[in-house]
């Protein structure tokens, strides 16, 4: 059967890593369009190198404004693009990675409804959506905490890979920072950062490097109490003369720097509603540079920590201890690579995904 996959992301694609690389690689498969589902909605052709813009539907809470989608070319030729496709027996595959009916669904003549579930991006968006999601076809989660909670919702739920690791490529640096402590990953609400501040205060000997993008400002509403917290914190704690805060970097440059430092941290908010079905991605890269880390105590680290060396703090004690203890390794963490790569890679997430497409086309009677 020829598949035709559209993915619809509710997350901005400078901040959807992982749903950008798992798209990329599904069109190295089958054809993919990736649709942001913003307003009004982007549409991207997703190509085995890049994602080429080719067309804004015109968006209103009432759906599509049909003077103007008649007037736009391009509007026009994708909606006969999904007629040719049905004339030809596609089946249109319509992934979705947030549990809230969009507006833009019933345009899309779609066979079969999944959702990609990769996080809860508000407390109570399972339990309020619950009705939508039983109607999914499927669901993907990344972690066991995650399939018990939905589980109650739907039967059809499959654990498969995160879908993050590009390659098991590791990048080797003579020199490491000296006494350097590396946190790569947005600067977000998800952050313990009373921890972060005692860290900072009671080992003045060791070098806090911060890499990645700062979502209090960019991401988060202002007027959020929360956020104005967080972004009062971090002030502070950039106040200190061992923090080191190095922006926002590329995908590629982040995982070239990363095995110039010592140890790598997870300190996540183990009290923040997101941090309990959260699957820290940059973890499989810390593993994969050969760091070791130190985490919170979190749902899905314990999990993970079965197979890899993880040290896992349950307060900020431990966690400074853990730090230490990791501090006075010698030599990097040995794993295997590659065996961490297929439970984590891009490749591995679109065999399976496909795969599950198949067996929930194979009961479907209308497939016979």
């Amino acid at each position: 059967m020829k598949y035709y996959f559209i993915y619809c992301s509710n997350t901005p694609r400078n901040y959807a890593n992982s749903m950008i690389f798992f798209a990329r690689r599904l069109s190295f498969v089958y054809p993919t369009l990736f649709i942001e589902l913003t307003k009004p909605p982007d549409l991207f052709i997703s190509t085995k190198h890049k994602f080429v813009k080719t067309l804004r539907f015109f968006y209103s809470n009432k759906g599509l404004h049909i003077k103007e989608f008649r007037t736009n070319i391009f509007n026009a030729l994708l909606t006969i693009k999904f007629l040719v496709l049905k004339m030809l027996r596609y089946r249109i595959i319509l992934l979705t990675n947030v549990p809230v009916k969009n507006d833009i669904y019933s345009f899309i003549p779609y066979d079969y409804l999944f959702f990609d579930c990769t996080d809860q991006f508000t407390r109570n968006s399972f339990h309020a959506n619950k009705q939508f999601i039983q109607t999914f076809d499927g669901i993907f989660v990344n972690s066991r905490t995650m399939h018990s909670v939905l589980s109650g919702f739907n039967n059809r739920i499959w654990t498969i890979s995160p879908g993050y690791l590009t390659s098991p490529r590791r990048n080797v640096h003579g020199t490491k920072i000296p006494n350097s402590i590396l946190y790569c990953g947005g600067i977000s609400r998800r952050l313990d950062f009373d921890l972060l501040l005692r860290v900072a205060q009671e080992c003045p000997s060791y070098e806090l490097f911060f890499i990645g993008e700062n979502y209090l400002t960019t991401h988060y509403p202002g007027n959020d109490h929360l956020t104005r917290w967080c972004l009062r914190q971090w002030k502070k704690l950039l106040q200190y003369p061992n923090v080191h805060y190095g922006g926002h970097v590329s995908h590629n440059e982040a995982m070239a720097l990363m095995s110039s430092y010592r140890v790598g941290m997870l300190p996540y908010n183990k009290h923040y509603f997101m941090n309990v079905f959260s699957n820290p991605l940059k973890m499989y890269e810390y593993l994969l540079q050969g760091l070791p880390i130190v985490s919170t105590d979190l749902p899905i680290i314990r999990e993970i920590s079965r197979q890899y060396p993880i040290l896992i703090s349950r307060n900020k004690k431990e966690f400074i201890r853990n730090l230490q203890a990791a501090m006075r390794r010698t030599r990097d963490v040995r794993i295997n690579r590659k065996q961490l790569f297929q439970t984590a890679s891009v490749k591995g997430k679109v065999s399976q995904v496909v795969k599950c497409v198949r067996l929930v086309e194979h009961d479907d009677p209308r497939s016979r």
